[in-house]
């Protein structure tokens, strides 16, 4: 197995390399080069419609609604290669609003702790929202971790470091020690020939992430909660949970306890954390291509009173919500809001989505974490 030493030397090694190419690249072509993180000339571009890609996905759309509502659901991550940009697939990154940033903030070295303010835009272009983001030097993807489907060994990872660690969130250079390290006990899972068994495609869920012990963090299933988007807006999803139920569950949980809570957030093939206090909700991914076309870096979004949430209708801004309640519009209009249209259009063509289609585009889980020595 790798260790995270061997990583290091290899990306050191490879990034050496790239160098003593640069220069020839830009004499030949005069192209500007993007790819510091270690990436190859062609982009990943994520699938951001969550559309399988594997025959395990036939399975589980064959499984029906009871398989469907498990509390335990397997998630994956699916990828499409190509040098073409899909804009409408994910959210944009606009300009700095602080005039005096320097442009090379995104994904800079110079600090270790950098928080800097930015826009983005819906997918849909429907909404903007104003608030601050943290980047590491990394993602999963890159070459350093070699973790393409390692997120819910890494959210472990994470979740932990967060329990310990409360009052804090970590630096850049943490930041990306916990995506290496998570990545490494992703590898670590697919040595194991019983894991393999069960995970061909190295997909694991997170009940075998837990039940391995990578690190010292359970959920509690009673403070856990399975919804969808839009559930009020489908016949199939009428008696659900709905998203805005869950969450004002777990904004009440925060406010009545005073400690913060810490959640593994499984929707649309991907694992992430959702950090709550009464201050700010922290978005922790270690994707960066769920934040925005062709990032590379994993990031954290802080919804706090800077925050600032805009609809965007006929080139005018109406203010939709600030503070920590642009959190909970992020997930409805970020993350969701596409596909919850497509699939109400589809709807009303059809009359009828299939149960297993909704489960798979909407349902959203909120796994809440306890870190070894909680009560």
């Amino acid at each position: 197995m790798r260790k995270v030493r061997d990583l290091a030397s290899v990306y050191r090694s490879k990034k050496k390399k790239a160098k003593k190419t640069e220069s020839a690249e830009e004499n030949n072509n005069n192209e500007s080069c993007s790819d510091t993180l270690g990436d190859t000339e062609e982009s990943t571009v994520f699938d951001s419609e969550g559309s399988p890609t594997s025959s395990s996905s036939s399975s589980s759309s064959s499984s029906g609604l009871t398989e469907s509502q498990s509390f335990w659901k397997k998630r994956r991550l699916s990828f499409r290669s190509s040098k073409k940009s899909n804009s409408k697939d994910l959210p944009l990154l606009i300009q700095p609003i602080n005039p005096t940033q320097k442009t090379g903030e995104l994904g800079s070295l110079e600090s270790d702790s950098c928080w800097v303010e930015r826009e983005l835009i819906s997918r849909d272009g429907d909404s903007k929202i104003q608030s601050e983001v943290f980047f590491a030097s990394i993602d999963q993807r890159s070459e350093i971790a070699a973790g393409e489907s390692a997120c819910t060994a890494i959210v472990a990872v994470m979740a932990e470091w967060i329990q310990s660690n409360r009052a804090a969130m970590p630096t850049k250079s943490e930041l990306d020690g916990l995506i290496i390290k998570g990545s490494s006990e992703w590898h670590k899972l697919c040595s194991n020939e019983a894991y393999i068994a069960r995970y061909p495609d190295k997909h694991f869920d997170l009940e075998t992430v837990l039940e391995a012990n990578l690190r010292p963090v359970s959920v509690m299933p009673n403070k856990s909660f399975v919804g969808f988007f839009g559930s009020e807006r489908f016949e199939s999803l009428k008696g659900t949970m709905s998203f805005d139920e869950i969450w004002d569950e777990i904004s009440r949980d925060v406010e009545e306890g005073g400690e913060p809570n810490v959640y593994i957030v499984s929707w649309n093939d991907h694992f992430f954390l959702l950090k709550m206090d009464c201050d700010a909700c922290y978005v922790i991914d270690s994707l960066g291509e769920r934040l925005f076309e062709g990032c590379g870096q994993a990031y954290v979004v802080k919804f706090s009173e800077k925050s600032r949430m805009y609809n965007l209708v006929d080139k005018t801004e109406d203010l939709v919500c600030s503070g920590r309640e642009c959190c909970r519009e992020y997930f409805k209009r970020f993350l969701a809001g596409l596909q919850l249209k497509e699939l109400e259009m589809e709807e009303q063509r059809s009359h009828a989505v299939p149960s297993a289609l909704l489960h798979q585009k909407l349902q959203i889980e909120f796994h809440f974490c306890r870190g070894e020595g909680d009560g």
